[in-house]
């Protein structure tokens, strides 16, 4: 399996299921730290992203304390309501105002800014990496990634699936969009 295949589910939780959550993933998992990152999303002004019934591709710079990185995920099935998994490719940048001025010239635009903290443990003999977000304007959140992919796609997003029922976790209330869908939503 591809390492730029990323297998993920992000629900929205509550404040109270966070803080059930967070007491329990610090008495069951490993906690790996707490950071606060900052995404900032774009799109191209010819082909705009986020005009998609179901946005499948997402373009952002990403701050993770000094490291800079620049994210693109495309997702599949495309421009479907429901992502199985999608492909993503990162490379470290040393010049946020360099890189955004390349996109300016390219007429890549910002079209939103994400802030959030994040606590990250890993679970289950490090076969998940869990995060739960508090995302400023947009509430709380619980993100669980398979980071030991041994089995193909299909079968993986089950077990993952499973994985979130044992934590009391409604499947129903999975984002399909991501936190840039969420900001352009709370736009409109």
């Amino acid at each position: 399996m591809s390492n730029d295949v990323e297998i993920e589910i992000k629900i929205k939780i509550n404040e109270e299921k966070f803080n059930e959550l967070k007491k329990f993933f610090n008495s069951n998992a490993t906690f790996v730290k707490e950071v606060e990152q900052k995404d900032e999303y774009f799109t191209s002004k010819f082909e705009d992203f986020t005009k998609e019934k179901y946005p499948y591709k997402w373009l952002s710079i990403r701050e993770r304390g000094e490291k800079k990185i620049l994210n693109y995920k495309h997702f599949y099935p495309e421009k479907e309501e429901i992502h199985l998994y999608c492909d993503e490719y990162e490379v470290n940048i040393d010049d946020i105002d360099r890189m955004k001025k390349i996109f300016n010239e390219l007429n890549i635009i910002s079209f939103a800014l994400i802030h959030k903290n994040r606590n990250i443990y890993m679970y289950k003999n490090d076969k998940y990496e869990i995060a739960l977000d508090k995302v400023e304007n947009l509430g709380y959140f619980i993100e669980i990634e398979v980071k030991k992919i041994e089995l193909d796609i299909e079968e993986e997003r089950k077990l993952l699936d499973d994985e979130a029922k044992k934590l009391n976790l409604n499947l129903d209330d999975v984002d399909q969009r991501g936190y840039p869908f969420y900001f352009i939503r709370n736009q409109d």
